[in-house]
């Protein structure tokens, strides 16, 4: 396992299950809400949240939690 995407609904787990499968497998951990949101829940430029997405996606090894473009 080296690449793990946890993609649902707010309420349903995600991040609870991605520190865990983060901490017992040793792959970084990318909540998706980190790169959607500013304070206050205010949204983050799309082109900002692709280019941060993309960068994710090129890394060998990661857990994504979230629900993002």
């Amino acid at each position: 396992m080296q690449r793990v995407a946890v993609i649902g609904n707010a309420g349903g787990g995600k991040s609870t299950l991605t520190r865990a499968l983060a901490a017992k497998s040793g792959l970084p951990l990318y909540p998706v809400d980190k790169v959607q949101w500013q304070p206050g829940w205010q949204a983050v430029p799309e082109a900002e949240v692709t280019a941060a997405l993309d960068a994710y996606a090129a890394e060998p090894r990661w857990v994504i939690d979230g629900w993002g473009p």
